[in-house]
């Protein structure tokens, strides 16, 4: 998922791709006429429901970040902690800061 700058939010990757190409689950699958999609349509509601958690507890980190950061004592280190917990690099965490502020937002 893209922000509005075109940044790819941090907890975005691309498939993985280190599989083998004989060992891809993709390669086991046999042609069969008699199509059942049981299966696929569970894993897609598993898929959908996964990744609505995922984008749920994303923006419950950018809200406490931007709250921590907000009613801190604002020390040089404030960004590198948040960083640190995170898992975002001390540029992610400025620019989700930078637009907060552009935005308006402000730590309830």
């Amino acid at each position: 998922m893209y922000d509005k700058d075109g940044e790819c939010s941090p907890h975005e990757q691309e498939f993985p791709s280190h599989t083998s190409q004989s060992t891809h689950p993709l390669r086991s699958l046999r042609k069969d006429p008699s199509m059942d999609t049981g299966k696929l349509e569970l894993a897609a509601q598993r898929y959908r429901e996964a990744k609505a958690a995922l984008d749920g507890a994303y923006a419950d980190v950018q809200v406490e970040a931007i709250a921590a950061l907000q009613k801190g004592s604002d020390e040089p280190g404030d960004h590198a902690e948040v960083a640190r917990i995170t898992g975002w690099s001390e540029e992610q965490v400025q620019q989700l800061m930078r637009r907060a502020a552009e935005e308006g937002v402000e730590a309830s």
